[in-house]
Parts: C-alpha cells; sequence; structure tokens
C-alpha cells in the first residue's frame, strides 16, 4: 500500500499596513511554509513562499486581532487556486521521492582513496 502525504500550512508572519484606505492594520503580505510528511517513514519536503493580498472591501474586513490562521490559509489558498495546490503537493511529492531514491548521489572520485 503506498504511503499517504500530510499537508499542513504555517504562517510565517504578516506585513501589515498601519492603515490603508480608512482601515487599520491591513494585513498585505502573508510569508509561509507548506509542509509534506509522508505517512510511512515520516520524511518531510516543505516549500516556503509569500503571498500579497489585495485591498480588502471595507464590508468584508476581518479586523487584525480577529484573523485566524485558518482565515489566512483560506485567502491564500483562494488566491492561489486548487490548481496551485495540487501543483504543490505533486512537487512536495517528488520531494519526498527524491529524498528515498536521490536522483543524483555525490560520490568522491575513484582515485582518491
Amino acid at each position: 500500500m503506498p504511503d499517504t502525504l500530510a499537508f499542513t500550512w504555517q504562517i510565517s508572519s504578516l506585513e501589515v499596513a498601519p492603515s490603508d484606505n480608512g482601515l487599520l492594520d491591513v494585513i498585505k503580505v502573508a510569508h509561509w511554509r507548506y509542509r509534506a510528511t509522508a505517512s510511512d517513514d515520516g520524511l518531510t519536503a516543505e516549500v516556503y513562499g509569500a503571498q500579497g493580498f489585495p485591498a480588502p472591501e471595507p464590508a468584508s474586513y476581518t479586523p487584525f486581532e480577529s484573523v485566524t490562521e485558518a482565515d489566512v490559509v483560506g485567502w491564500i489558498e483562494g488566491l492561489i487556486g486548487t490548481d496551485g495546490v495540487e501543483a504543490m503537493n505533486a512537487g512536495l511529492g517528488v520531494q519526498i521521492e527524491n529524498l528515498r531514491n536521490p536522483p543524483v548521489e555525490t560520490r568522491s572520485p575513484p582515485w582518491a582513496a
């Protein structure tokens, strides 16, 4: 049975404008990590990125102190789309497989005994 990969988001930091269009503490950029962990051997791979956000609409603005990590992850996923998330999942799967079976090895030259 092939192992499964568990995918998790971590928001590392947020860039916040003190004010924007009459709103206070507006999140402009989220820095994130997206990690895959293999169920069978615990190997992990991750990608790091940053996502900028458009100016929020005042009617749908969430005050900074009320924003959750799930909110920010939802905003990121909404902007990169299902195809972007699936592409990251596939790439992380390849990274884990390459950890198991490296496509290239570093070796000493045969004359260096």
